[in-house]
């Protein structure tokens, strides 16, 4: 199934929902000099479950606390609390024993760890970071292409713009639950 989506997963504290792109499209900001982001394997065993922290070049708030880095997952979230694993097997939300302050785009077990890249734009007081998945593959699944974007502004708190591109889903099911997760979580995972 393919599906050429530009809509935005609007998430603030408190509320999510699912909206059209107001005013805007989604850009593959790889093409926008954009960095890609080396993410770290956890194990020895695979080389697609790897995590990633990066600045993101101001101060955020999120749940009303202050963060200036996002640790990513190649898994399809991103994170302001550290992270010590990819988290390959997507969950419900909330839930405790799991990532927390995360927000997920397509949180599955993905493969393309060099399918990750970020970049950060705009003048102090306005600026922009936008962390891109570029054709995720779910794992066991070679005809899926995910494209996603998550977008942190520096002047909208509380605020994550989640973009997505063009999508194709491939034919068969996730080798270990057949869905993805696309939400929300907050700091201390008692809500999502």
């Amino acid at each position: 199934t393919t599906a050429q989506a530009q809509s935005v997963y609007y998430c603030t504290t408190g509320n999510c929902s699912l909206q059209p792109l107001p005013n805007n499209t989604y850009t593959d900001i790889t093409t926008q000099g954009a960095t890609a982001v080396t993410l770290i394997p956890q194990d020895s065993w695979s080389t697609d479950d790897a995590l990633a922290t990066i600045p993101l070049g101001f101060t955020y708030t999120f749940f009303d606390k202050t963060y200036d880095k996002v640790f990513i997952s190649s898994n399809g979230f991103i994170s302001f609390e550290p992270i010590t694993s990819s988290y390959p097997y997507n969950d419900d939300i909330p839930k405790s024993g799991g990532p927390s302050g995360y927000v997920a785009g397509f949180w599955d077990d993905l493969d393309n760890v060099n399918g990750v890249s970020v970049l950060t734009t705009g003048d102090e007081g306005s600026r922009i970071t936008t962390v891109q998945y570029k054709d995720m593959k779910r794992d066991g699944n070679t005809g899926s292409a995910l494209n996603f974007q998550f977008v942190v502004q520096e002047n909208l708190p509380n605020k994550i713009e989640v973009r997505y591109g063009n999508q194709s889903y491939g034919t068969t099911t996730s080798f270990y639950r057949g869905d993805g997760t696309i939400g929300v979580e907050n700091p201390d995972a008692s809500f999502g």
